[in-house]
């Protein structure tokens, strides 16, 4: 031991130092160490081509073993009451490697092996779009704007801002802040106000601490003393907010739960809806939840009835693998369900449609009863896309045909082709009584929708040159169609604006700029009256923030300036001839989507965020 310390002691000495001390036993000394360091220079090449070995074996493992193309197995949840939702989400969930292995990977598609995912299935594109303007006489929506004869109630996010209505005497009495334990706070935030002024129930969601969950809170606050608001109780959802209706004293809350890829099956709030009252969670049961035998998403539709005066939960349903395009009539909640039909032509070659099933939940009773659905071809757009009317369902559609074509390794996509569709349901046998298929050009789709009585407005799009098309549906056996031709520009919104006029908000030919257009009903078509453009952006998909007036003919929303971004208050007037500016009033605000408007005794009320105007038109 003591000469191998020696010798490494000596190694780090010259040799010419060695020589000069012992000249006599430099020569054996000298050979020593010169085979010690070939020794060491041995294994240390013995040890750098093990470590490229092993290194090479772990590549080629990498490399060339082959991706899992199966679910993972999930038997261990076998005893759990949601087993059959679970094998339903493995196999909705899991996605199919587009390559072989990684060497296939990295030579054909690029590779960025630690890219994240969140992804729920298939994203739902479709976004809803909704009104103050209320789609449906005697079913409620909520909004940020409520009021009674004497105030305004305007809510913040979280915070209830109250003013006075009265002329340019109108001022802010008080504010309430509604205290939640957030992240942070969405920006969809609505309320309803009972029918005697006394009652908020304002609908916060937001995002939890720490364990970053999409909450739903159901906030009743009394309002009765407005130098006293009090708290009455709340309700959680852990769903994110769609959309809410106040029907006879009821609330339907819907909401949109998604279960993501990382799912841990061993705990139920992964994957399973459940709601929170005073503290006590109750999950969602199994008989329930309603999915089809595949899903294509892996999101659920909730919905839940509460009574508006006392919080009682009556019932709580959910629906997994449904869109969030939720129609709501005065006796039924329609939800929606997108899927792909196959129609196989070769053995290489397989032909694909867009479908829509459709399901009506009866409200009135005690509970939510789920009736018999229908099934057409084709997507709906969002909740104007659908009309109930004298027992019968009205559909509209956009549909989606491609051909999809596969050689054994590689699939591609061909033929694709859009169209427009109208369809008439019996709600008696959920069958399909009449329909208009292909309405329009091949290529288009639908913007927009609006139904009166048996009256149906469908704006279509392809690029921004595109029609308005009218159909008179009171004889089913002879449906008239007229269109305006094609036109500059499209809407976003339709809109019923009384004595037989048709607004159009929308987007003139450089798809950037504001177009608002009124037609009507002429002998050979429909005819444009007038229109109003600007060079100004505006709210495409909130309906709500849009000021509708059919009696005084005025029409208001927030606007933007498409070179600055400075915001204002447009608001116009239809004299049945020509659309004319009342006033365009400057915010501060740069986010329209806030805006809202009221119309009391000839004055206007302008409301967004923390701002509060009046202007006497």
């Amino acid at each position: 031991m003591k000469r191998n310390k020696m010798l490494d002691v000596l190694g780090q000495i010259d040799d010419n130092f060695i020589q000069e001390a012992s000249p006599e036993k430099a020569k054996d000394i000298l050979k020593e160490l010169k085979r010690e360091k070939r020794q060491k220079r041995k294994w240390l090449r013995y040890g750098l081509l093990a470590t490229a070995c092993s290194l090479l074996i772990a590549l080629n493992l990498w490399l060339f073993i082959p991706f899992k193309v199966t679910p993972p197995s999930v038997a261990e949840f076998s005893s759990s009451p949601y087993y059959s939702v679970i094998q339903k989400l493995n196999i909705a969930n899991f996605k199919t490697p587009k390559y072989k292995n990684n060497f296939q990977k990295l030579i054909r598609g690029g590779f960025f092996p630690f890219k994240a995912t969140m992804d729920g299935g298939m994203p739902e594109m479709n976004e809803y779009v909704e009104t103050t303007d209320n789609q449906v006489n005697g079913v409620i929506e909520a909004d940020l704007i409520k009021r009674t004869t004497t105030h305004a109630f305007y809510l913040c996010q979280n915070t209830i801002r109250v003013y006075t209505i009265d002329k340019e005497n109108s001022k802010l009495v008080t504010t309430y802040e509604i205290l939640v334990d957030a992240e942070y706070i969405e920006t969809n935030c609505e309320m309803f106000l009972s029918e005697d002024g006394k009652r908020l129930s304002v609908i916060i969601p937001y995002v939890t601490k720490g364990e970053y969950l999409r909450v739903l809170e159901l906030v009743s606050l009394n309002v009765e003393n407005l130098q006293n608001i009090t708290e009455i109780g709340r309700i959680s959802l852990n769903t994110c907010y769609s959309t809410s209706r106040y029907v006879d004293g009821n609330l339907l809350i819907i909401g949109n739960y998604t279960v993501y890829r990382n799912v841990d099956f061993s705990k139920q709030e992964e994957f399973v809806p459940s709601i929170t009252i005073n503290g006590e969670r109750t999950f969602i049961p199994i008989e329930d939840i309603i999915s089809p035998d595949v899903l294509t998403n892996s999101n659920y539709t909730v919905v839940c009835k509460i009574d508006e005066q006392t919080l009682q939960v009556e019932d709580f349903t959910a629906f997994l693998s449904y869109s969030q395009a939720v129609y709501v009539s005065q006796d039924y909640v329609y939800v929606a369900r997108t899927f792909e039909q196959e129609r196989v032509i070769s053995k290489n070659k397989v032909h694909r449609t867009t479908m829509t099933e459709i399901i009506p939940i009866a409200y009135k009773g005690d509970g939510l009863d789920i009736e018999k659905s229908v099934t057409v071809a084709g997507e709906i757009n969002d909740q104007y896309s659908l009309d109930e009317y004298e027992g019968r369902l009205r559909i509209v559609t956009t549909t989606e045909e491609s051909e999809e074509y596969t050689d054994g390794r590689y699939n591609s996509t061909k033929s694709v082709k859009t169209n427009a569709n109208l369809y008439v349901v019996s709600l008696e046998s959920m069958q399909i009584v009449a329909n208009v298929r292909n309405f329009a050009p091949d290529g288009e789709s639908v913007r927009s929708t609006r139904f009166d009585k048996n009256m149906v407005y469908v704006c279509t799009s392809i690029y921004v040159k595109d029609p308005v098309f009218f159909f008179d549906l009171t004889d089913l056996s002879n449906i008239k169609i007229k269109d305006t031709g094609t036109i500059a520009g499209f809407s976003t919104s339709l809109v019923n604006f009384g004595e037989g006029y048709l607004l159009g908000i929308g987007v003139g030919e450089s798809g950037r700029d504001l177009k608002i257009e009124i037609y009507t009903e002429g002998e050979t078509g429909v005819v444009s009256v007038c229109k109003y453009e600007a060079e100004v952006g505006y709210s495409q998909n909130n309906y709500k923030s849009y000021y509708i007036n059919r009696q005084d003919g005025l029409v208001g929303l927030g606007v933007w300036d498409n070179l600055n971004g400075d915001t204002s208050y447009l608001l116009l007037h239809f004299n049945g001839e020509e659309l004319s500016v009342v006033f365009d009033m400057p915010l501060e605000s740069r986010n329209s989507y806030f805006a809202r408007m009221i119309l009391v005794d000839g004055y206007a009320y302008v409301f967004i965020e923390n701002e509060f105007k009046i202007a006497s038109i």
